[in-house]
């Protein structure tokens, strides 16, 4: 397979320049080239094809990288000092400097990401020491990571094996749940299918590690290169946590992960809408809550205030309306009416519900069927407007604040959020499939 990818930058070059010595690796630039064969590349360059061999998956490549680019002198000088502020430092101040900064430059953040060793067996450890070994001996081998302060080689003893071995175990511990793809979007022109995530290369990247972790989360990651850009899939009311897609393979009990497990194609269809209060699903019948008993299908101070934030919204929000549709302006004028509703029903001592159920269903209905034709529209050319993805976000919007989860439209919605977003990002185009062989071959 030819790579095209350079081992510096990540970005894809048609024209790559190759290592000189050996074969593994290309770059995309001279100055890259220079880089790489000055800094991390000239490391690893003689024990690369070995690193390769062993079938340790992605973790043991970027090992050797963090220890080396790390350099034995200073991880001596620092393993000491980190090993102590594990444990007098709460959890939540590991991986900041003494400044309170979280410096994603620094080691400090990479040693103290979290291992989850308790979480693993026992034969999963001794299995990233057996790893840890073997990253050890390349270490020496390559005689190019025991080097004094001065850059001179010498010969390590057994407590700077000792030294180097705990710390690579520790590493493989985290890198089980902390490994990034670092991926570009291939994408086949004019067709819905296939258009797939392709990986590159791999890093850490502390600082998106530090997010809370769920089977279903609200924010999604982003390369532009090696740059990692995380967007917010979902809508994410003000105090609410930001969360990521766990990396590893977690066995997951919750509601979503055992539909997907057992039931893959049984995500619900029917919308169902939920109460506010407690997130139960609203009857379809009677619009009665069945759990708290909140009616709405009576919210006549909402439907007062429709027509008031209505007017409001034509007033003020023309020129949004023209720039960015309709159903943008709907949504702001509904959220005036809303706001207003529940003052006007306050003052007057009314049981009213925060929203009325016929409103808020033509409002998803009109925005479902502005998705379908921009879905359709997005998966066949190459480009996308901002006006298709506001549409997109919008009926993102209404389902996560007024459906109750899990929802098969809102996963599809957020899929093909997360295909425009790629779209934007690093991509390759074709009009045939690359990976069929080759006929003449």
């Amino acid at each position: 397979m030819v790579k095209l990818h350079c081992t510096v930058c990540m970005k894809r070059s048609m024209a790559p320049l190759p290592c000189p010595i050996c074969d593994t690796v290309v770059f995309c630039s001279e100055e890259c080239r220079k880089e790489g064969l000055s800094g991390c590349h000239w490391q690893e360059c003689p024990i690369l094809p070995t690193l390769y061999l062993p079938d340790m998956g992605r973790r043991h490549a970027l090992a050797y990288r963090v220890m080396t680019k790390t350099s034995y002198a200073k991880l001596k000088e620092l393993i000491p000092l980190l090993r102590l502020e594990a444990e007098e430092k709460s959890p939540m101040n590991l991986g900041f400097n003494n400044e309170g900064i979280y410096d994603v430059e620094h080691y400090r953040t990479v040693y103290h990401l979290k291992t989850n060793i308790e979480k693993h067996s026992s034969e999963a450890v001794v299995e990233r020491c057996l790893e840890a070994f073997i990253i050890t001996k390349l270490l020496h081998l390559s005689g190019r990571y025991f080097l004094t302060s001065d850059g001179e080689p010498f010969t390590p003893s057994h407590e700077d094996f000792v030294l180097t071995g705990s710390t690579l175990v520790h590493h493989m511990m985290n890198l089980m749940s902390t490994v990034r793809d670092i991926t570009f979007f291939k994408v086949q022109v004019g067709v819905q299918q296939p258009s797939h995530q392709r990986a590159c290369g791999n890093g850490i990247y502390s600082a998106s590690c530090l997010m809370s972790h769920t089977c279903n989360a609200n924010c999604s990651p982003f390369f532009y290169g090696k740059t990692e850009i995380v967007r917010a899939m979902h809508f994410i009311p003000a105090g609410k946590p930001l969360t990521m897609q766990h990396v590893a393979h977690v066995h997951c009990s919750c509601e979503t992960c055992k539909i997907s497990q057992e039931h893959p194609t049984k995500f619900p269809r029917i919308l169902i809408l939920r109460c506010i209060n407690c997130d139960d699903g609203i009857s379809p019948v009677t619009k009665v809550c069945p759990k708290c008993h909140l009616n709405y299908g009576e919210a006549e101070g909402a439907a007062v205030a429709e027509e008031e934030g209505a007017a409001v919204a034509e007033e003020e929000g023309a020129a949004v309306a023209e720039a960015e549709g309709a159903a943008v302006a709907e949504e702001e004028g509904a959220a005036v009416a809303e706001a207003e509703g529940a003052t006007v029903a306050e003052a007057e001592g009314a049981t009213v519900a925060p929203y009325n159920y016929m409103e808020i269903k033509r409002k998803i209905e009109k925005v479902q069927l502005q998705y379908v034709v921009v879905m359709q529209f997005c998966y066949t050319n190459i480009s996308c407007s901002d006006k298709e993805l506001k549409v997109v976000r919008l009926l993102i919007k209404l389902l996560c604040k007024y459906v109750k989860q899990p929802c098969h439209l809102l996963i599809n919605a957020t899929n093909t959020l997360r295909f425009l977003c790629d779209k934007r990002g690093s991509c390759v185009y074709f009009k045939h499939d690359l990976d069929s062989p080759c006929p003449v071959s």
